[in-house]
């Protein structure tokens, strides 16, 4: 059993409008090892962040909903949040367009639980030379603890968002992407690889 059905479960426990809302299936498109393997052959560049997550929804079949909070687009994957006050980069951009919208519900529910508790996590920073091979690693500046992450939605949160400040609690919970201390990403944290290695 893959990883993100047990991320998708978690959040959808957390967030019980997600359970309600409405996604949208994502249609097939050549994945990630299929873009190296061409990539390498035809010298053609390697896939953007955005692409890569996009291959790696598609791949496990993951459904995106969105809501508005304003003029900011709130998306989920039910693994990764996003508020964005800019476009969405391609593909992206085009498979939210086809998401229907949700009701305020789930933006609220983004505000209630993250936004309006940033203070309860601390700062956290990026190592660069993880302890476990084929994560993203986020450790506390101050020592407090560490969590592991997806490494394809962490290099799509810094391509969106390279100037980022990093929250984290500790190993299960989400990081908290903010800039200029306004949340931009949530991303939940691993506690084990897809392959069933546990990382905790």
């Amino acid at each position: 059993m893959s990883v993100a059905p047990l991320i998708i479960a978690a959040i959808t426990i957390a967030c019980p409008v997600l359970a309600l809302g409405q996604g949208v299936e994502i249609p097939k498109a050549p994945s990630a090892e299929q873009h190296t393997a061409a990539d390498a052959a035809t010298g053609q560049p390697t896939p953007t962040a955005a692409e890569a997550l996009y291959d790696y929804l598609q791949k496990y079949k993951l459904q995106v909903a969105k809501d508005r909070a304003g003029s900011r687009l709130i998306w989920t994957d039910r693994v990764m949040i996003e508020l964005s006050e800019s476009p969405l980069p391609e593909p992206l951009a085009s498979l939210l367009a086809t998401a229907p919208p949700n009701d305020g519900r789930f933006a609220t529910w983004v505000h209630d639980t993250f936004e309006s508790q940033m203070g309860t996590w601390h700062a956290g920073k990026i190592n660069p030379h993880p302890k476990k091979a084929g994560t993203g690693e986020i450790m506390s500046v101050r020592g407090e603890g560490r969590c592991f992450v997806n490494p394809i939605y962490l290099t799509y949160v810094l391509s969106r968002y390279p100037e980022a400040g990093i929250l984290i609690k500790g190993p299960t919970d989400p990081a908290l992407f903010t800039v200029n201390g306004q949340l931009r990403a949530v991303v939940s944290p691993w506690t084990k690889l897809p392959d069933g290695t546990p990382l905790l």
